[in-house]
């Protein structure tokens, strides 16, 4: 799931909860489906997202059917080794990225020179383009 796709789920709970009369803050939104991908909050998801901005499923496949875990030997060999080092590797990656990022943006537009500007402009068509699941948009 992209970062867009998250965000995407988030807003469609807001609205199913607003449907029913309830109010839901959007940051709680956003945290149940990165609770459901398996991370604590939604900033440590953006932090652990790949440098394609898409953000992994850490459940094992196959791990709980119904309400009951399926086997002992599937859930002690969880989370994988291999995983927990890739995480690593890009919560670095975002940490370099991020401040990247902010100090490019805390430049005066009017200061900015072209290129800094080209990459402001395509962060955010990257994140326009990743707002909407494929099977979502409109043809």
């Amino acid at each position: 799931m992209t970062v867009g796709q998250l965000k995407y789920q988030g807003k469609k709970i807001i609205k199913l909860v607003a449907a029913f009369g309830g109010k839901l803050r959007q940051m709680l939104a956003y945290r149940m489906v990165a609770n459901c991908l398996g991370y604590d909050t939604y900033e440590f998801a953006l932090s652990c997202r790949s440098v394609d901005d898409y953000i992994d499923n850490l459940w094992a496949g196959g791990m709980v059917a119904g309400a009951v875990f399926l086997d002992n030997a599937r859930l002690m060999s969880w989370p994988a080794t291999a995983m927990s080092i890739e995480l690593r590797s890009r919560i670095e990656f975002n940490k370099k990225r991020v401040k990247l990022l902010s100090a490019v943006r805390s430049i005066d537009k009017k200061n900015r020179t072209a290129r800094e500007s080209a990459f402001i402009e395509n962060e955010r068509q990257e994140l326009r383009r990743r707002r909407l699941p494929p099977e979502f948009k409109e043809s």
